[in-house]
């Protein structure tokens, strides 16, 4: 890969990044707008203060912009995506170990024996950012088989990107019944479309997992 083309995918791994954030925070926004309202107009951009992100409006959107992006670039969008899976897996995960020491996921109260006190918060409560730390950890690592082997079979580099959304899109219907924190408290419209777009994320991945998978057994046979 020539030194261009590589300084050509950091810059859109970069855009796309900086797309997924805002239109994220900005989506988060919206749906507490009632809280932002008071708040003055440059809590919008204050995210260290008033910490929410649209988590899955952010997924999604970094997505499509590395896709558009790439193929603006004339860069194999697939390819570049299902490398990046592995490290966007490792980075939720130090995200959720992040959110539990920040405090900003609270775990429901449970009877479950794993449980802790969360400051400000009454009863033991589930530890949700470890749950998801361990998840995504084991995501990155499946991950990472997956596409090593897809490295030597192309038709399955889409299969590892939807692999990747799927296991995204899972994780959120595990985690999502067991979180309960002020930073992340859904209104009853954002949970709706919260689980629209989960449930799109399911379908979509799925879907080019076995899509790519009946291409990759397709070419077995051919041979």
């Amino acid at each position: 890969m020539t030194p261009e083309r590589e300084e050509d995918i950091f810059d859109v791994v970069i855009l796309a990044g900086f797309a997924s954030f805002m239109v994220g925070r900005l989506a988060y926004v919206a749906f507490h707008w009632a809280d932002f309202s008071l708040r003055g107009l440059s809590s919008v951009f204050a995210a260290h203060i008033y910490p929410g992100v649209q988590d899955s409006t952010a997924f999604i959107i970094f997505f499509i912009a590395v896709a558009l992006l790439f193929k603006r670039k004339r860069v194999p969008a697939l390819s570049l995506l299902a490398h990046l899976s592995v490290a966007i897996c490792a980075g939720m995960a130090v995200l959720s170990i992040g959110d539990l020491f920040s405090g900003t996921t609270v775990g429901t109260i449970t009877s479950f024996p794993l449980r802790i006190k969360y400051a400000g918060y009454d009863g033991l409560r589930h530890v949700t950012g470890m749950y998801g730390g361990i998840y995504f950890a084991l995501s990155a690592y499946l991950t990472h088989k997956v596409l090593m082997y897809a490295r030597q079979q192309k038709h399955l580099f889409g299969a590892v990107v939807g692999l990747v959304i799927w296991l995204f899109a899972f994780g959120k219907v595990i985690f999502l019944p067991i979180t309960e924190t002020a930073a992340y408290y859904q209104t009853g419209t954002e949970k709706v479309f919260d689980y629209v777009l989960i449930g799109l994320m399911q379908l979509t991945g799925l879907c080019m997992l076995l899509y790519h998978l009946k291409l990759y057994l397709t070419k077995l046979r051919t041979k």
